[in-house]
């Protein structure tokens, strides 16, 4: 009976290890190799594309071979990799966060791309992970409040298109709202 619940601590210890190993390794060698570490981690999760699992609804799950059915979430190792490249990109003594364009350039593509390849799995509120990321990264960095608010509108929008083109999505929020699920 405590199959699910020990298997969840061993997880939870194993995540914990490489968390404390990762401690150790210096700032600068995360910083030196965050861009390639992004790309990889982009490509584990467009790997989704020829061979995505569906759990839910959604296709996120990549089945790891020789395992017996074990599987991996790669937007898990794609949000690490987002704060990685956005961490150095906005920290960066070339950028002026001051200037949208280039924040536009050098944030944006990224984080873009990362979401994108989060929705080829139809996981929107993966996404919504990864939009508390950039937003979380981009208010470190400084950039002008107002700039936070017109992307609030703006993603207020993509979210009720998002929502409204897809019939498991409208029937999640319609089932959220008291009195009508």
């Amino acid at each position: 009976p405590y199959k699910s619940f020990i298997r969840t601590l061993l997880i939870a210890f194993v995540a914990l290890g490489f968390g404390a190993a990762a401690t150790f390794i210096p700032p600068k060698w995360w910083e030196r190799w965050s861009l390639w570490i992004f790309l990889a981690a982009l490509a584990l999760q467009l790997m989704l594309i020829p061979f995505g699992v569906s759990k839910g609804g959604n296709t996120n799950w990549l089945e790891i071979p020789g395992t017996g059915g074990q599987t991996i979430q790669p937007s898990e190792f794609l949000k690490l990799a987002t704060a990685l490249v956005l961490a150095k990109v906005l920290s960066g003594k070339f950028l002026d966060v001051n200037d949208w364009r280039a924040v536009l350039l050098w944030a944006g593509i990224p984080s873009l791309l990362a979401m994108g390849a989060v929705m080829v799995g139809a996981d929107m509120g993966t996404m919504l992970i990864f939009v508390a990321i950039v937003v979380g990264a981009l208010w470190m960095a400084g950039i002008p409040s107002r700039w936070l608010g017109y992307l609030g509108v703006l993603g207020v929008g993509v979210l009720v298109f998002l929502i409204s083109v897809s019939p498991s999505r409208i029937r999640r929020v319609i089932e959220f709202i008291p009195g009508y699920g």
